[in-house]
């Protein structure tokens, strides 16, 4: 497959929004981040990539759906897995 230089950067963009997307939320990806309103999870996860941070898979999920609830606003589930699991112990 080739792609013009164009269109790398946005290629190259969309390949790591998915990618996170299927990280931090296994059962839908990104397009379940996006569907259930919590694409802010989906940016928080990007933004700790291009930060060199780790990403690991959110918890909270029932039948393939964030429980917006647990998660709120913030984006603290993505970028420290440690507090979070400090404040479910």
């Amino acid at each position: 497959m080739f792609v013009r230089v164009s269109m790398c950067v946005s290629v190259f963009q969309s390949l790591l929004f998915e990618a996170a997307g299927w990280t931090v939320n296994p059962v839908t990806g990104a397009v379940g981040l996006l569907w259930t309103g919590n694409w802010h999870v989906c940016q928080a996860a990007v933004d700790t990539v291009l930060h060199g941070r780790t990403l690991w898979p959110i918890g909270e999920l029932i039948d393939g759906c964030l429980m917006t609830s647990k998660l709120g606003n913030s984006s603290d589930n993505v970028q420290d897995p440690i507090k979070v699991h400090q404040s479910k112990v």
